[in-house]
Order: C-alpha cells, then sequence, then structure tokens
C-alpha cells in the first residue's frame, strides 16, 4: 500500500496536537498523580522527563540546514514516511526491545523538581 507523504508542515502540526493533548493531560494531574509510578514503570513526570531528554538532541538536529545533517548523516536511503508511519516504527521497535542498551534518556527526577518545571 502506497502512503501519502506528508509534508513538513503536517508533520509539524500533527506533533504540536499530540504535545497539546499531552500538556492537557499532565496538567489535569494532581502532582501525588504525577510523581506516582505503578508496578516498577516510571511515574508520568519520568516519561516527560525522559521524552525531553530523548527529543533534544534530535530537535537540535533539526535546527541545523539541511546541508549540515547531510555532511552528518548521509542522505537517506529510503523515501520520506508520515506521521502516522513513524509512530508505528518507533512502536514496533519498542516492542521488540529485550535489554536497554543505554541508560542515557533515562529521567533524572529529583524530589525538589516540580510539576511545573518538568513541564517547561
Amino acid at each position: 500500500m502506497s502512503e501519502i507523504v506528508q509534508s513538513l508542515d503536517d508533520i509539524t502540526k500533527s506533533l504540536e496536537a499530540e504535545v497539546l493533548k499531552l500538556i492537557e493531560w499532565t496538567s489535569s494531574l494532581d502532582d501525588e498523580a504525577f510523581f506516582e509510578s505503578h508496578n516498577n514503570k516510571w511515574s508520568t513526570g519520568e516519561q516527560i522527563e525522559h521524552l525531553r531528554k530523548s527529543s533534544w538532541p534530535l530537535a537540535q538536529a533539526f535546527g541545523k540546514p539541511k546541508f549540515i545533517l547531510r555532511l552528518l548523516v548521509g542522505k537517506p536511503n529510503r523515501p520520506s514516511r508520515s506521521f502516522a508511519a513513524v509512530v508505528d516504527k518507533y512502536q514496533s521497535k519498542l516492542a521488540a526491545i529485550t535489554d536497554m542498551p543505554t541508560t542515557r534518556f533515562y529521567p533524572n527526577l529529583s524530589n525538589d523538581k516540580s510539576k511545573k518545571q518538568i513541564l517547561n
């Protein structure tokens, strides 16, 4: 099945919409629910901290001119994907992981960080 390639503007709008949903949902949580962990899983606050840490390098890369990215990582070896396709690929890769290779993007929340500090 051939997939329609979205423009950068469409992808940006999709990401912004998802971020707004996340902000609305996390803002509705009280501090206890925001920091509460269940079944040895990360709390909402830890998830947010992980997303911030793991997306920072991408934000830095996408802020560079295209020719710099090509010099650093080369030319793509496949056509562009839609946002939905990227999400599906990411989730399938996550499902296949049996051992976490690095802790670089693990959250590191100290008790003195407030919900507001994490969300900003």
